[in-house]
């Protein structure tokens, strides 16, 4: 018998609530083992793929020197500013690679809960489980979804915000002061999202577009105005974390510009004498290096239409015409089955609906505002919409009549349809078990499990076989492996001259003569390297298919 209360208290619970939540639930079961299944193999990639380049770069000069020194700085627009903070705290743990990826391991899976909890809330039974499904084995979110770049991070504020709006718009009546903690993690959301990229913004003013037209019409006005709040608290909170880089920034432009009247001052004398003209500084500086580039007017539709080509291929591999198509489908069908799903009260299908609507239509249009076409990784958020669309089509098919007339006919052929004649449970059984099993074939793939950057896999593979023990004097001879020594070596070198060292690592191009060998990247080019001191005081020891690594002999 269990005498102690707590313990009993805690055995009732999981066996009331818990328990029986997931395991009676035939969906929660096939969730959670799919979770669990991509935990490992999260962990799996997290661990065994060579850090590339922009990873290397961010670990290298913001996450290994520590959230304050990477709240402050912000010397090139693709630092993501917010989840360096946040991993510079885990990398007080001591691991790199826990300390640069792990943020992301962590975002990964919640991406996947938060996707389901906003499925559940709308879809039918079987529904939310195929969307995280197809969701999750889209290349491009397998791509970047244990990188340590802020891209999948930012995703899970969008479903956050996404989430709190569902709860927001579901209540009855005008809401209680309980309901405070949902527009707070809004705003939170919001912010945190911006903070993270800059470029978030793609997605935060459609989000927040369809929470207010979605309480608009259910005539929710207090709602309403609590969540204009709340997004322009965002946006105040926003501007105050990018404030302090900019005086970061501005500070340190005017202390180094001759002539003028700051010139040499120490940053925080800068700061305390001329706040307004540091923050000025900083943002006009931050201005001029945008993240998203625009690009020329003329010809743009058709570069834009090449561009959305090549990012749908991303998202399936060869499956550019079908999500085309299946967008294209999906804005006009969304528009028309959300009016009528509003006139018969179905308020969860509506949110879904609108929800497809305003992402697909939205994101275009600020692209064709702005004149820009940004990476493709900025984008890997609208995996949300596309995977939410998919199961709208597929559960309008599996409602419609020709679905029940395929499934008469697959029953008379192969019994497939009980005595009772019962077509429910095929209706999403079969899409289901397609959708695993095509999930799992792309998950396991070679293409979905390369390495990111195959110069840096064989830089780490060369450094590996130099054995280096920490007493040899090294030299490095471009940036990958200057940032490989810091990160899996816990060694900074900067010292790029070969004439003195024990170990040196030469990438094959470098042995080309003029410009072709020549990559910024390089420290060295064929000119620069002392060929004769390598010939005569070292000798190579291991090459691969990029590295050849040269030791000193021995006397010498």
């Amino acid at each position: 018998m269990c005498r102690c209360p707590v313990r009993r208290w805690v055995i009732c619970l999981w066996k009331e609530s818990v328990n029986k939540s997931w395991t009676g639930d035939r969906e929660n079961r096939c969730f959670l083992a799919w979770f669990l299944w991509m935990a490992v193999y999260y962990g799996f990639r997290l661990f065994h793929l060579t850090p590339w380049y922009d990873e290397l770069y961010t670990y290298y000069y913001f996450i290994s020197r520590g959230p304050v020194y990477a709240a402050v700085h912000w010397p090139l627009p693709n630092n993501h500013v917010g989840y360096s903070v946040l991993s510079g705290f885990l990398d007080l743990l001591g691991s790199p690679m826990v300390g640069l990826r792990g943020m992301s391991y962590i975002a990964a899976l919640a991406n996947l809960a938060l996707l389901y909890r906003i499925g559940r809330k709308c879809f039918s039974s079987g529904w939310a489980f195929c969307c995280v499904v197809l969701y999750s084995c889209m290349n491009l979110i397998n791509q970047l979804a244990v990188q340590g770049r802020g891209y999948t991070l930012a995703v899970t504020c969008f479903l956050a915000a996404v989430s709190m709006i569902q709860e927001i718009g579901w209540k009855e009546g005008e809401g209680t002061k309980k309901d405070i903690k949902y527009y707070v993690i809004f705003a939170l959301s919001l912010t945190l999202g911006l903070y993270i990229l800059p470029s978030s913004v793609y997605w935060v003013i459609p989000v927040c577009v369809t929470g207010g037209l979605f309480l608009l019409f259910y005539k929710k006005i207090r709602p309403l105005l609590y969540l204009i709040a709340s997004g322009a608290a965002a946006a105040v909170s926003t501007v105050f974390l990018y404030a302090v880089i900019w005086l970061a920034i501005g500070s340190n432009l005017l202390s180094k510009a001759e002539g003028g009247s700051f010139y040499g001052q120490g940053h925080i004398s800068i700061i305390r004498s001329a706040p307004v003209l540091a923050a000025r500084t900083g943002m006009n500086y931050m201005l001029e290096t945008p993240y998203i580039q625009s690009v020329g007017r003329d010809g743009y539709f058709t570069r834009m239409a090449g561009w959305l080509r090549s990012l749908f291929n991303l998202y399936y591999p060869n499956g550019k015409i079908f999500l085309l198509a299946s967008a294209a489908i999906g804005i006009v069908f969304a528009a028309w089955r959300a009016r009528k799903e509003y006139k018969e009260g179905r308020k969860e299908r509506f949110f879904l609906l609108l929800f497809v609507e305003v992402m697909l239509v939205m994101t275009p249009v600020f692209l064709i505002v702005q004149n820009a076409l940004p990476y493709f990784r900025v984008f890997s958020y609208m995996g949300i919409p596309l995977a939410v669309l998919l199961c709208i089509l597929l559960r309008s098919v599996g409602e419609s009549g020709y679905w029940r007339r395929l499934m008469e006919w697959c029953g008379r052929k192969g019994a497939m349809i009980s005595k009772k004649g019962s077509l429910g449970p095929y209706i999403t059984k079969i899409p289901a078990a397609v959708i695993v099993l095509s999930a799992v074939r792309l998950l396991l793939s070679e293409g979905y499990n390369g390495e990111y950057g195959m110069t840096e896999y064989y830089a780490r593979d060369a450094l590996e076989q130099a054995d280096i023990g920490g007493d040899e004097r090294l030299c490095v001879t471009d940036c990958y492996q200057q940032y490989l020594l810091k990160f899996y070596y816990g060694i900074e070198c900067e010292n790029t001259a070969m004439e003195e060292a024990d170990i040196a690592l030469l990438h094959k191009e470098m042995a080309v003569k003029g410009d072709a060998g020549f990559r910024w990247e390089f420290y060295h080019n064929y000119e620069t390297i002392p060929w004769k001191e390598i010939n005569d005081g070292m000798e190579p020891v291991y090459e691969n298919e990029e590295y050849i690594v040269y030791k000193r002999k021995q006397g010498r």
